[in-house]
């Protein structure tokens, strides 16, 4: 051990400080605190805490249940008005309301086992990912009057939904159902705001 590294007799007298004040220690390490208690007001100021400290420690109880006897007491000359009690309350709990709650929590997690995914890896979406858009497979041209609101009632008529235009000659491609498109187109050229009605194929 370096110089550097060796205790002083300050920091030896602090460590046996809390011993010296409860009376533990040999004769040797005694004196060797009487003697620097003698030159250090530091640790005079340090042993007179340690003392308050184990005065105080001293006169502390450590019978459990005098203790409860005590906090008992108190608690029998405090004023009805000022304490709550809960207990009253909860022996008045019905006891199916326990056992309703505890149908509620096997319900819940019934249905979370049932309803989740086991052994399938949650669907991947990239945020800034667009659907891809329908393909539309029929082409509609309105007639240059048709009002606007005529020309929905036409779309909504046979279910048809745009899924892009108008064209340069101002045609609109629509979506309809695959497998009812020849009827729906058909119905779709009824129509008086409709020009023309046309089944395209990609």
């Amino acid at each position: 051990m370096s110089e550097l590294d060796r205790p002083t007799p300050h920091d030896e007298a602090q460590l046996l400080l809390p011993w010296y004040a409860t009376g533990q220690l040999d004769d040797a390490d005694r004196r060797q605190v009487d003697d620097h208690l003698a030159d250090c007001g530091a640790c005079r100021a340090a042993l007179a805490t340690e003392q308050a400290i184990g005065r105080r420690v001293a006169n502390l109880s450590l019978d459990v249940e005098v203790g409860w006897d005590d906090m008992r007491q108190r608690l029998a000359r405090q004023p009805a008005q000022g304490r709550r009690s809960f207990g009253p309350r909860l022996a008045r709990r019905p006891r199916w309301i326990g056992l309703a709650l505890a149908a509620q929590l096997v319900l819940l997690v019934s249905t979370v086992v049932t309803f989740a995914p086991i052994g399938r890896p949650a669907a991947y979406h990239v945020l800034s990912a667009t659907p891809a858009p329908a393909r539309g497979n029929a082409l509609i041209m309105f007639r240059p009057e048709a009002k606007a609101d005529e020309m929905m009632h036409a779309l909504a008529s046979v279910d048809a939904r745009i899924v892009d235009g108008p064209t340069d000659a101002g045609a609109w491609l629509a979506r309809v159902a695959p497998r009812e498109r020849a009827d729906r187109i058909a119905r779709l050229r009824a129509q008086p705001a409709v020009a023309m009605a046309e089944p395209i194929d990609p």
